[in-house]
């Protein structure tokens, strides 16, 4: 096997790497976020909300899903927040989610 492809094959892995820990931080922060929203709209099952969130984020490139569904969830529950505070929250668990996948390894 040449470098250049052994250069290509090591590109290749740390693409796919890169990807699953991208999307290991995407569940964690769903799951960070159902933590925070959950009790402001009365949901318990936390780790269900969790789920739902998961779903929810995995429908679209982005985050406009996910900030659609809980600004939903805060209105059906007669819970008044913005879209802002629901972006901010987004980006703080976002950050706190890839610095805990990445101290797992």
């Amino acid at each position: 096997m040449s470098t250049f492809d052994n250069r290509e094959r090591a590109e290749e892995n740390r693409f796919a790497h890169d990807q699953e820990l991208a999307f290991k931080a995407r569940v964690k922060r769903a799951r960070l976020l159902a933590a925070w929203a959950g009790p402001q709209i009365g949901r318990t099952d936390i780790a269900a909300y969790g789920d739902e969130l998961i779903d929810a984020d995995m429908k679209e490139p982005g985050d406009e899903d996910i900030i659609a569904r809980l600004l939903a969830d805060f209105a059906a529950a007669n819970v008044e927040t913005s879209r802002h505070v629901v972006e901010i929250q987004l980006q703080r668990l976002g950050e706190e989610a890839k610095a805990a996948v990445l101290a797992q390894g």
